[in-house]
């Protein structure tokens, strides 16, 4: 019976959880439509270096 009991307060804590962590606003995502890109560059295979400026007005 003990065991039961501890099961399903798990079960119920699971539920919860999974039920509760995403809403409207706030979908578990690190950033939002239209926050700015960080300043990073990349260097490709090929011997290109990408930064900031080769991604403006790119979708990312």
């Amino acid at each position: 019976m003990k065991q039961i009991k501890i099961i399903t307060f798990l079960l119920f804590t699971l539920i919860y959880c999974f039920v509760n962590c995403q809403n409207e606003t706030n979908r578990g995502y690190k950033v939002s439509v239209g926050d700015p890109l960080p300043a990073l560059e990349m260097n490709m295979r090929n011997g290109e270096v990408w930064t900031n400026k080769n991604l403006e007005n790119k979708v990312v």
